[in-house]
């Protein structure tokens, strides 16, 4: 939910760059908008090698987590039925983004 994305940022913050934990702060402002779901796959795309990092703190893997569900609602949110076909393929893309980042299935590489 939104109250664990913000407390796994508040956890996290110091452990990213600044550029990126303005990004991570600038979504949290802005996590109704219509850009929402396509930042949060961003980011989690931006944070993995930090989560990757040998020594990695357990808030960051935490903030993964938290921006994985969000995403997650944002797109079972969405009312598909009123989605023209290049928006469900821009949703979908975002879906196997999204999967992609979480497992590490050779099918999703």
């Amino acid at each position: 939910s939104g109250a664990e994305l913000d407390t796994a940022l508040t956890c996290a913050q110091g452990f990213v760059d600044p550029d990126l934990r303005w990004h991570l702060y600038d979504l949290l402002a802005n996590r109704s908008a219509w850009w929402a779901p396509g930042k949060t796959l961003e980011l989690r795309k931006r944070l993995k090698p930090y989560c990757e990092a040998p020594g990695a703190s357990r808030d960051l893997l935490l903030l993964d987590i938290a921006l994985e569900s969000w995403l997650r609602m944002l797109v079972e949110r969405q009312d598909k039925r009123c989605l023209s076909g290049d928006d469900l393929v821009e949703l979908m893309s975002l879906v196997l983004g999204n999967a992609s980042l979480t497992g590490t299935s050779a099918e999703l590489q």
